[in-house]
């Protein structure tokens, strides 16, 4: 499907060119590779080698980063990931983040028994703290193609909701990735800066001390290299226990997708929601049999992303359905359900859909029941 220029009844969204543009890197197709991006949000994502001359690379008008680096597969969308485990808290009350990234290092200590050494830590300079945990301590150098997946279910074993409520749990996407603000930058909202913090000041220090370090950068050496980690073997093992079960899910996932579970591509049975979308140009590429990445109707509301990074997804309907599913998984969009998507479609645009899908008879929106989401991983 031709990619264009994205327009709705009240917002335009231009496609960006990394071939064309003089801030991406021109990177071979074997390389890995990430993407930065400067401030507000809604900024094009530019190309760069990943590598460990990174930083210095990066440009000083670069604010954010993508957390994890990938190789390209077909069609340029990513085939295999690498980077840390990540973890991100963000509540309106910032001191409920510390505390709830205190229960999770202490269950890491305890239970995983993992080193002081091996958890690096974030102010992010707003209401947020951000963690990651090197990829030799959990043994995952290599990466593997699910390993958003996977550390969303590492995350979800590790820390439930009822253990870390500020956890954000919708973090973990594919296509691109996921953005995170860089170090020392100084924020255009807060004017203030994201600032690492050790493990002794995150569990000792109070809120208020450390909201004050963000006033200004903060440079040093504050964790040692990770090539002098050593792997921690309860968090080996706990990879391999949740890579094994995502790789079991996928398996399933397709083979109901060969057997005809979902819709697959044929256009005539993708579903109502499937032709709305289309005829608004919001469709990218089919990421599996009966699932596409869309473009959000309320992208320009997102605080983080791009466009089609595959955080939006449209699901064809099952057998004996007829409107299919829609998923954000930012949390501007939390909440927000099949009833809040058809709203932004005018009855002669329904009509036309209805006629596009093949369904004879269009209840009423008041009688669609949504459907509670459950990702399933592709």
């Amino acid at each position: 499907m031709a990619l264009t220029p994205t327009t709705s009844a009240n917002i335009t969204h231009p496609r960006h060119d990394p071939l064309s543009c003089p801030q991406c890197e021109q990177v071979a197709p074997n390389v890995w590779r990430r993407h930065w991006k400067t401030e507000p949000p809604r900024r094009a994502w530019h190309v760069i080698a990943d590598g460990p001359d990174l930083m210095t690379r990066l440009p000083k008008s670069a604010h954010f980063i993508t957390i994890l680096a990938y190789l390209p597969g077909p069609d340029d969308h990513p085939s295999h990931y690498r980077g840390p485990l990540y973890c991100e808290g963000d509540a309106v009350d910032p001191a409920d983040v510390l505390n709830d990234l205190r229960r999770c290092v202490d269950i890491l200590q305890v239970e995983y028994d993992l080193s002081a050494d091996g958890l690096r830590c974030w102010l992010s300079g707003g209401r947020g703290v951000h963690a990651t945990i090197p990829p030799h301590v959990i043994s995952v150098d290599e990466g593997h193609p699910f390993l958003p997946d996977i550390y969303a279910a590492l995350i979800d074993t590790l820390f439930p909701a009822t253990i870390a409520p500020t956890l954000d749990r919708g973090i973990y996407n594919r296509g691109k990735g996921r953005m995170w603000r860089l170090p020392n930058r100084r924020r255009t909202d807060t004017k203030r800066f994201k600032i690492p913090i050790t493990l002794a000041e995150l569990l000792h220090t109070p809120y208020t001390d450390l909201e004050a370090l963000t006033s200004k950068p903060r440079k040093g050496v504050f964790w040692p290299p990770e090539e002098d980690l050593l792997p921690c073997p309860g968090l080996v093992q706990l990879y391999q226990e949740v890579r094994a079960r995502v790789e079991a899910d996928v398996a399933r996932t397709m083979e109901r997708g060969r057997a005809g579970t979902y819709a697959g591509a044929s256009q005539d049975s993708a579903g109502v929601l499937f032709h709305l979308f289309q005829a608004r140009g919001w469709m990218d590429q089919e990421l599996a049999p009966g699932k596409w990445n869309v473009l959000c109707p309320w992208a320009a509301d997102h605080s983080t992303g791009e466009d089609f990074d595959t955080s939006t997804v449209l699901f064809a309907p099952r057998p004996g359905e007829e409107w299919g599913w829609w998923h954000c998984s930012h949390m501007h969009c939390e909440g927000r359900n099949i009833h809040d998507v058809l709203a932004l479609f005018t009855p002669d645009e329904l009509a036309r859909a209805r006629l596009d899908a093949g369904v004879s008879t269009f209840p009423e929106t008041s009688g669609v029941r949504p459907r509670r989401m459950v990702v399933e991983v592709i």
